[in-house]
């Protein structure tokens, strides 16, 4: 029926092939809705051999996803390329993603950026991000962030918010562009609302701070609230230090312990050091020194000064752990290498009660900022 209304509106019996090919071209995606795909591959394939870019690229997908036929990644990027190779956005995209990670084909950043180019010129916004972030880094391109910065305010201009939070992070630091912190806040607020996380957490540092915008702890706490939800550890440990602090919010102990003990689950080193802190005084929990020396250690391994000194002097006190002179240097020196004054004073007392020897510490290189 449908065919017979496409006939009879054209009125000229030559054009009956290209009624027909929007027929079958309804009906594949007909069955592609009813999840026929075995049904549907038959009728595109024919249309995507014949040159149809919208069946090619169904056709990649399909291949790609395993609908209709066995996952075969080699024929999806076979038909994405026919599509890209005509012109298709879309389809340029896959195939510079393609080469970006070295799927089905070796990695090739150069041809990644060709495709991405391609992509990028005819609109396609999240290739277009993707792009300004290749020239940030210098992946398969000369590094060159003023062209990042172009490529992704294309893509921020359209919406895009990756592009958008990505640009406001360049505008907050002046990193390839000329510093504009307000010009940050507004990219950043854009791309929060759309729920990028990254940005959440960043509007909370900059409210919190008065960075480009009046100081403003309760909408701080909103954005850090909502970037901890997601399990954001940088939002997470700024949530606990605010409830530790009572920094406009009531002290709550607890509250600090939750957040910062979920900051620390995932790896951030200054919620490692602070819990550290709390459960060998008791803040909000339990004291528990061996938890404490724990909390320091892993703290301590990503270089944060104020665990090392902590685990200079539970070694040097026998707090948590038994007591160990040269552990107590060793940290003590690693911390006095970062320029923490106060380490170098405990590590000078172990030198003059005798503790350790100046040979002792002179056979670890953070040692030679001791005074002699």
């Amino acid at each position: 029926m449908r065919s017979l209304r496409c006939f009879l509106f054209v009125g000229f019996v030559a054009l009956w092939p290209l009624c027909s090919f929007a027929s079958n071209a309804y009906k594949a995606q007909d069955a592609i809705d009813r999840g026929a795909f075995v049904e549907a591959l038959n009728i595109l394939l024919p249309l995507a051999e014949s040159g149809d870019i919208e069946s090619q690229i169904k056709i990649g997908g399909m291949y790609y996803n395993g609908q209709g036929t066995i996952a075969d990644k080699t024929q999806a990027f076979k038909w994405y390329l026919r599509a890209a190779e005509a012109g298709n956005a879309y389809a340029q995209g896959v195939i510079g993603t393609a080469f970006r990670n070295g799927e089905v084909v070796a990695v090739d950043k150069r041809q990644a950026v060709k495709w991405y180019s391609m992509a990028a010129e005819q609109g396609e916004p999240s290739i277009q991000r993707a792009l300004g972030l290749m020239y940030y880094a210098g992946e398969g391109v000369t590094l060159n962030k003023s062209t990042a910065a172009m490529w992704l305010h294309r893509a921020a201009d359209q919406g895009d918010p990756a592009a958008e939070a990505s640009l406001g992070l360049m505008y907050r630091e002046g990193d390839g562009v000329q510093q504009s912190k307000v010009r940050a806040v507004e990219l950043l607020t854009r791309a929060a609302e759309k729920q990028v996380v990254l940005a959440q957490s960043a509007l909370g540092f900059m409210y919190r701070d008065g960075e480009g915008v009046a100081v403003d702890k309760v909408t701080a706490l909103h954005w850090f609230e909502m970037a901890a939800a997601s399990a954001e550890p940088n939002a997470q440990t700024a949530l606990g230090i605010m409830y530790r602090k009572g920094d406009g919010v009531l002290v709550d102990k607890s509250k600090a312990f939750v957040w910062l003990n979920k900051a620390a689950q995932n790896g951030n080193a200054y919620a490692q050091s602070v819990l550290g802190v709390m459960y060998s005084t008791g803040e909000g929990i339990q004291v528990d020194k061996q938890k404490a020396v724990d909390w320091w250690l892993n703290a301590a391994a990503k270089g944060d000064v104020e665990a090392q000194a902590n685990l200079g002097n539970a070694y040097a006190s026998g707090d948590g752990v038994t007591v160990d002179y040269l552990a107590a240097a060793k940290w003590y020196c690693t911390a006095a290498a970062q320029g923490n004054g106060a380490a170098q004073n405990y590590l000078t007392e172990l030198l003059q009660k005798e503790e350790i020897t100046a040979e002792d510490g002179a056979g670890q290189s953070e040692c030679r900022y001791i005074s002699k």
